[in-house]
């Protein structure tokens, strides 16, 4: 569950492993409760089902490699967020306003976000995303 203060990425996926790993910059990883920062060189990976967020750490760029294992549905994700930040359609944390987006956004993920029950995210989100899915496939 979400403790005051958690960001609004925080999340966790079901059976998704993530590897990241910064080229350039510094990276910071929360990961169940501890943060850790990043140099290139370094990795970490998030197993499933733990409770997880990552930010640039450091005044510059940050670039980093991020692998996902199963890859699931993430590259649509990925493209997702870039399109919509793109456009900008996200707030300056990156969290997404439009309900529909945000449910879209939600099952591409593959697990939950923090801050609400995942029964209450499955009803909503899902109902949700399963009534735009003729949006996504639009383009937004």
């Amino acid at each position: 569950m979400a403790e005051a203060g958690d960001p609004p990425f925080k999340h966790r996926h079901t059976v998704l492993q993530e590897t990241f790993a910064p080229t350039s910059g510094r990276m910071g990883v929360y990961i169940g409760g501890e943060t850790r920062l990043l140099a290139p060189g370094e990795r970490v990976t998030v197993p499933p089902g733990v409770w997880h967020y990552f930010w640039n750490a450091g005044d510059g760029e940050l670039r980093f490699e991020h692998e996902v294992r199963p890859a699931g549905r993430h590259q649509e994700l990925f493209e997702l967020l870039f399109r919509l930040s793109n456009a900008g359609r996200l707030t300056p944390r990156a969290v997404l306003t439009d309900p529909a987006l945000l449910a879209h956004a939600w099952a591409l993920n593959e697990g939950d976000f923090a801050g609400l029950p995942p029964a209450l995210q499955r009803r909503v989100f899902g109902t949700l995303a399963r009534l735009t899915r003729r949006r996504a496939a639009r383009g937004w």
